[in-house]
């Protein structure tokens, strides 16, 4: 088992990345993630107060035929491919951290690797994610001095109130093992699968935290509704909508390291413009950047560019791909030629996404059609985002009403994360997050 710790720059993102590197190594197969662990980190005495600042940590078992000391060295020269100076302090910040935590039941003590890690069975943030992965350690522990001390400290935490833990452990919900959970925030009054009724600034920020604290990696706030027959608002009032919530979003999570990311969801590049200047991360683009303006916005800013399929927005019924047409082919062609051109207007590669656009310009038949070979579409060689959460397309299986569309929507969403689409965007972040969670056990 390896564990990973990191506590600079964008930790979710370092951890990702220290995991498609591991799937990376020959001879080595990763066959379960934990959750991530946030906990404080473990300094020495009179440590400088920018040593500080707290880690996340997961774990993940393997299968390899490579030996103890051959993984080490592999393990060190992935933490310099991400950035880690051999020369930084022992108990210094980290950019990723990667350790040999345990070997079945394998002792070892030599001058470059210690396994079991001799600091195992004093840290909460290594050990309750091993027991996350391996429940019944113990089979492959050989030393019963380690096991007496696991299990002295394992009875001691699971007495205290999880704030009190050591170190402050705590798990949460959020996961690199499975696609980047973006969570819909409709800041309108006529959205199709929210419950009617008033709702205020207050409201929105408690729903994107509580999206957050369920998992999501980003929210996505969109203040003007894109479904059927749905009318167009103005930029002013658009941005009337989108700007208290924004503003409320940024105080909540102001000084905080460990928060969302923020998604736009716009067409209008006046409203774009503004966002921007905010800090959002991402430009969500129903029409598809059909405006050069909200490119070079999106270039300027850096930010990441999403750029949705569409045959028209809103959508009508009787502008769609031709019957006569394969569907992933007309996809595919129009999204190589818009990566094309975002890449003229200044877009950096690794900024975009493409999403196919699930139920815009297709009908019910294309849609799942799309679903199923959704595999073809990761030629366009950027990123796949799909929006399926609640859509009409899913009548076909279901007869409840837009909101109560959830089962359904996590049923679509396991067999997305299968066919490694990196982006999920749904309304009810939470049971996506535990259908999600299960399927890694049967991968």
């Amino acid at each position: 088992m390896i564990g990973l710790g990191t506590n600079q720059g964008d930790r979710t993102s370092n951890l990702r990345e220290a995991l498609n590197q591991l799937n990376a190594v020959n001879y080595l197969k990763v066959s379960q993630v934990s959750p991530i662990y946030r906990s404080d980190a473990l300094l020495p005495e009179h440590a400088p107060k920018n040593w500080d600042q707290f880690y996340l940590n997961v774990n993940i078992l393997c299968e390899t035929s490579l030996s103890p000391h051959q993984l080490l060295n592999s393990l060190q020269k992935i933490e310099h491919k991400m950035g880690r100076d051999k020369r930084e302090h022992t108990w210094g910040p980290r950019i990723i951290d990667l350790d040999i935590l345990v070997w079945k039941n394998c002792v070892l003590n030599s001058r470059q690797l210690t396994v079991p890690h001799s600091e195992l069975a004093k840290r909460p943030f290594v050990l309750w994610p091993l027991i996350d992965l391996l429940p019944d350690w113990q089979d492959y522990m050989s030393d019963p001095n380690i096991i007496k001390a696991i299990l002295f400290n394992l009875q001691l935490w699971d007495k205290m109130c999880e704030k009190n833990s050591p170190f402050n452990t705590k798990k949460l919900n959020h996961r690199i093992d499975v696609p980047h959970l973006m969570g819909i925030l409709n800041v309108t009054p006529d959205s199709f699968s929210e419950l009617p009724g008033l709702q205020t600034v207050d409201s929105y920020l408690n729903k994107a935290i509580n999206m957050f604290d369920a998992g999501a990696e980003i929210i996505d706030v969109g203040a003007e509704s894109t479904r059927p027959k749905s009318l167009p608002i103005s930029k002013q009032e658009e941005w009337k909508r989108l700007q208290p919530v924004l503003q409320a979003m940024d105080s909540h999570w102001q000084g905080s390291i460990w928060k969302p990311k923020i998604s736009i969801d716009t067409r209008n590049s006046e409203v774009a413009e503004k966002a921007v200047t905010m800090g959002i991360d991402y430009l969500n683009d129903v029409s598809g950047f059909e405006s050069p303006r909200m490119s070079c916005i999106a270039a300027k800013a850096n930010v990441y560019a999403i750029c949705m399929h569409h045959c028209g927005v809103p959508p009508n019924k009787k502008n769609i791909i031709p019957y006569s047409k394969d569907p992933i082919l007309e996809i595919l062609n129009w999204a190589k030629n818009k990566k094309k051109d975002l890449l003229n207007s200044g877009v950096a590669l690794n900024k975009i996404i493409f999403d196919p656009g699930i139920g815009y310009g297709k009908n019910t038949t294309q849609n799942w059609q799309i679903l199923k070979r959704i595999n073809e579409l990761h030629a366009v060689g950027v990123p796949l985002l799909v929006g399926h959460s609640r859509k009409s397309f899913l009548n076909s299986c279901t007869e409840q009403a837009f909101k109560d569309k959830d089962y359904e929507t996590a049923v679509v969403s396991e067999f997305l994360a299968r066919n490694k689409v990196q982006y999920l965007r749904v309304h009810d972040v939470e049971h996506n997050v535990r259908n999600l969670r299960a399927q890694t056990f049967l991968l």
